[in-house]
């Protein structure tokens, strides 16, 4: 691809949307160019990971979805999402000098709280993927009072966690030059990149796996983001879906 390709124009801005990943959707059905930048103060319907609310009040997050057009097999997928999770914590090292990271499969953590999310929607025809919205909200000025209630135990902010101000359009160029160099392949992100970030690689954690519930250790993560899950007997589960915490119950 061409080395002077970018991402985030053109720019939308909403004062207050549904959703920026819906804004973006509904846009790509319309036509609208590669790398259409989708910006919002608020949404009113942020999602997450399973339809999750994503908690989004003005002033407060970063939140804003890139439109793609890979025109990539659709198990190559996963790559956007590893990519863009990558990017996020490489900006926010660089720009503020505190380290971030990662847990399974796109969420973006302080310690054990979590401060950001990512979420790739897709339209595939065949085997394509047409279309690709890559949706990522953080947690940028909230205090601990700013969060619901059931949150403040698991849920930061970058203004709580390094006492700093942080300006949302440094942040999200600086999120998009490094995702476009990764999507774009002037620079290099495989699964080792995600590894080095990933807050619980070789640590014992809990999922639930086909409504079973599952305890053992993190390891040997694939370019597809699944992971081998390897339980007390010895025994390795290969993981491609379901929710991941710390195992307490050591």
């Amino acid at each position: 691809m061409p080395s002077s390709l970018t991402l985030g124009t053109p720019l939308i801005h909403f004062d207050t949307v549904d959703s920026t990943n819906k804004a973006a959707l509904r846009a790509s059905s319309n036509g609208a160019a590669e790398g259409t930048l989708f910006v919002a103060d608020a949404q009113t319907a942020g999602r997450g990971r399973q339809s999750r609310k994503w908690d989004s009040p003005p002033g407060l997050g970063l939140y804003f979805s890139v439109l793609l057009h890979p025109k990539t097999a659709a198990l190559e997928a996963n790559n956007l999402v590893l990519q863009s999770a990558v990017a996020v914590c490489d900006a926010i090292e660089e720009l503020y000098d505190y380290p971030v990271g990662i847990k399974w499969p796109n969420d973006i953590y302080s310690g054990n709280k979590k401060l950001g999310g990512i979420l790739l929607e897709t339209t595939i025809t065949g085997n394509t993927i047409e279309n690709a919205v890559i949706g990522i909200g953080l947690n940028m000025r909230h205090s601990i009072e700013d969060f619901p209630n059931a949150l403040r135990e698991e849920a930061t902010s970058l203004q709580i966690v390094t006492g700093k101000d942080f300006t949302n359009t440094l942040l999200l160029d600086r999120i998009l030059s490094i995702f476009g160099n990764y999507y774009y392949k002037r620079e290099k992100c495989g699964i080792n990149e995600w590894i080095k970030r990933c807050v619980h690689m070789e640590k014992r954690i809990y999922i639930n796996h086909n409504g079973v519930a599952m305890r053992g250790s993190f390891h040997e993560v694939s370019s597809d983001l699944s992971f081998i899950l390897k339980d007390d007997t010895g025994h390795k589960n290969k993981i491609e879906y379901g929710e991941i915490s710390l195992d307490m119950e050591v």
